[in-house]
């Protein structure tokens, strides 16, 4: 999983999922691997709930598939 693998290397994460047990599965594996600390948010990749500017690095691992507009998502991704 991308989020565990980037607190692996020391990053600070915050993670977003639009399905509730798809965050309940990455808080667990985060768990199993040490990071309680991992800041997951339910939400839709199209509707942020961050202000712009609030991160350094936006990784998607599977988001781009599965959107219906990616092209939107990874300008959006870019502008913060």
């Amino acid at each position: 999983m991308a989020a565990i693998t980037a607190r692996n290397l020391g990053a600070r994460v915050t993670g977003l999922d639009l399905t509730p047990v798809l965050l309940e599965q990455a808080r667990e594996s985060a768990r199993l691997a040490g990071h309680e600390d991992i800041a997951w948010h339910e939400g839709d990749a199209e509707a942020l709930p961050f202000q712009d500017a609030s991160f350094d690095v936006v990784l998607s691992q599977f988001g781009h598939m599965f959107a219906p507009r990616p092209r939107w998502r990874s300008a959006r991704c870019c502008a913060c």
